[in-house]
């Protein structure tokens, strides 16, 4: 048996498009939403991050499509998955 080592504090709703991060000043990359909450995101990156490191994450605002929302988040977990990091 192999125990579950995630551990959500919040419902997470099924979340289908496309993000923005920045891990490096300059170093701008595109990911996928993969689900979200109140206190945090799954995002599919297509490499690995460091848990602790902060990283922007730039989406355009679902209420009009235009507005760009940026936002800092702090990675608390990163694992290889399905041919890309997650």
């Amino acid at each position: 048996m192999q125990a579950n080592t995630e551990y959500v504090r919040e419902v997470r709703s099924a979340l289908d498009g496309r993000i923005a991060y920045e891990a490096e000043a300059g170093e701008r990359c595109n990911a996928s939403w993969m689900d979200v909450s109140r206190d945090g995101a799954r995002v599919a990156l297509g490499r690995y991050l460091r848990p602790g490191r902060v990283i922007a994450i730039a989406f355009t605002a679902p209420h009009d499509g235009r507005t760009e929302v940026s936002l800092q988040a702090r990675v608390i977990w990163c694992r290889q998955g399905g041919g890309s990091a997650e």
